[in-house]
């Protein structure tokens, strides 16, 4: 997490979300940023949510500004099939309709994902994919493990928690794997969701093999990547809701970046995104198959057998192109 003292030299920082995630106020984000842009007079905007879009499609209506929809979340799915708003179809459908009416002023949209591509099929003309790649913090480990004979398997579910991440599903999926192979679960992340959280903190209140950092605050990007690269296999458990069967996580960008193994729910566009390797255990969570998770487990760690890590992997493949597009952008427009 990058904190206001430690910003690069010429970035500045102007807060806006001054208040909790569900809270009320939230709904004057957009007054306070129209504030902010007719203060500041940007030649260029960024907006990374729908929240923003009206008062930046306003100001561009009214100055020669160059306005950039970074789509990092198909937000109209997100709450159509994710949210626990009331009416979440009418509030997709006002989401929607934002986008489509902000369409005619974006210039550029960073798509995070391939398949907005499909999902949103009127931005194509104006769209690059920038990809979800892995960004290593300075100084991060190497992805040598140094597995001492006999040492307790090292589990590790990093990231948001949640009911749609399926955190609950994992832990519980640590507990059975406990009972025929020696482990160590650590989780690490933020749970934005205070009830879900009490659910977490009463599934491992006890269990002396796992530990847990964060949970009910922030947790710097470099301390998940810390605890991720000294881990064996990775547990991801995504609820398998239509919003995201078509998305290629984050987390896995990361675990296959720092070499580890993967058990992730079956899901055939995953499947084809991991590949065959041995590395990789598609689960069914409903119906776990024990046999061949106990015969998988067995296997690891196995030195060498780890994918070697490949460029598209990595944010410094998908930084060429945002500065490329962003460049044509401010030069040929």
């Amino acid at each position: 997490m990058l904190k206001k003292r430690e910003a690069p030299e010429g970035i500045h920082f102007h807060p806006i979300y001054r208040f909790g995630r569900l809270h009320p106020t939230r709904l004057l984000a957009p007054w306070y940023f129209w504030k902010r842009l007719r203060q500041l007079r940007p030649d260029l905007i960024i907006v990374c949510t729908y929240e923003l879009l009206l008062p930046a499609t306003l100001y561009k209506m009214l100055t020669a500004c160059r306005l950039v929809y970074d789509v990092q979340e198909n937000y109209a799915a997100n709450i159509r099939y994710g949210s626990r708003l009331p009416l979440p179809g009418l509030w997709a459908h006002l989401t929607r309709g934002l986008e489509r009416l902000a369409h005619p002023w974006v210039d550029l949209y960073l798509l995070a994902e391939r398949c907005y591509a499909q999902e949103m099929p009127w931005m194509c003309t104006k769209a690059v994919k920038i990809l979800n790649a892995f960004a290593p913090p300075q100084g991060s480990p190497s992805l040598a493990k140094n597995q001492m004979s006999g040492a307790p398997l090292q589990l590790v579910y990093s990231g948001t928690m949640g009911e749609a991440y399926g955190t609950l599903e994992a832990i519980k999926l640590a507990k059975h794997i406990s009972t025929f192979r020696s482990i160590r679960l650590v989780l690490v992340g933020y749970c934005p969701d205070a009830a879900y959280r009490q659910h977490l903190y009463r599934a491992i209140n006890g269990v002396d093999w796992i530990q847990s950092i964060g949970i009910d605050q922030l947790v710097s990007y470099e301390e998940v990547i810390k605890q991720v690269s000294m881990a064996d296999v990775a547990l991801t458990a995504y609820q398998l809701r239509p919003h995201l069967l078509q998305r290629i996580p984050t987390r896995f960008y990361e675990y296959l970046s720092l070499g580890l193994a993967i058990v992730y729910p079956k899901n055939p566009v995953w499947g084809r995104f991991l590949g065959m390797e041995e590395q990789f255990f598609p689960i069914d969570y409903q119906c776990i198959d024990q046999n061949s998770l106990v015969q998988w487990l067995q296997s690891w760690p196995k030195e060498g057998a780890h994918a070697t890590p490949q460029p598209e992997w990595l944010w410094s493949h998908e930084e060429k192109k945002l500065i490329e597009a962003i460049d044509h952008l401010m030069r040929h427009n």
